[in-house]
């Protein structure tokens, strides 16, 4: 695999991780709050099956991120850290990568499966 591959592949496992658990975060406090708002009741919002297909999704795009930095991370296992530019930086960013996307995948899973099943506008 060229270079030119391996930093492609590093760059879309480093950042759209993060972008994807961010923009997933959002929506599904957005579909939460519009769920628990009186005025909304006409929308008929599905909030469950809404928040399960955020959370698939979310976990579709995650996984790749993860798959895309653990390929870079073992096409460069032989490279140090601390090795010349570029490979050094790609195998780097590719180990951080993979443990980010690791984090950022358990918690759209628990955010995901815990909004579904928890009941959802509590009255205090």
């Amino acid at each position: 695999m060229s270079i030119r591959r391996l930093s492609q592949l590093q760059w879309f496992g480093l950042l759209v991780g993060g972008l994807t658990w961010f923009a997933e975060y959002l929506a599904g406090t957005g579909a939460s709050q519009a769920r628990c708002n009186p005025g909304s009741g006409p929308w008929g919002i599905p909030h469950d099956a809404l928040q399960l297909a955020l959370m698939l999704f979310g976990v579709l795009v995650v996984g790749s991120a993860l798959v895309a930095s653990a390929l870079v991370f073992k096409r460069t296992y032989d490279v140090e850290e601390q090795a010349a530019p570029p490979l050094g930086r790609i195998h780097f960013f590719a180990a951080a990568a993979t443990a980010a996307n690791l984090v950022f995948l358990i918690i759209i899973l628990e955010s995901g499966i815990g909004t579904i099943v928890n009941q959802l506008c509590h009255q205090a």
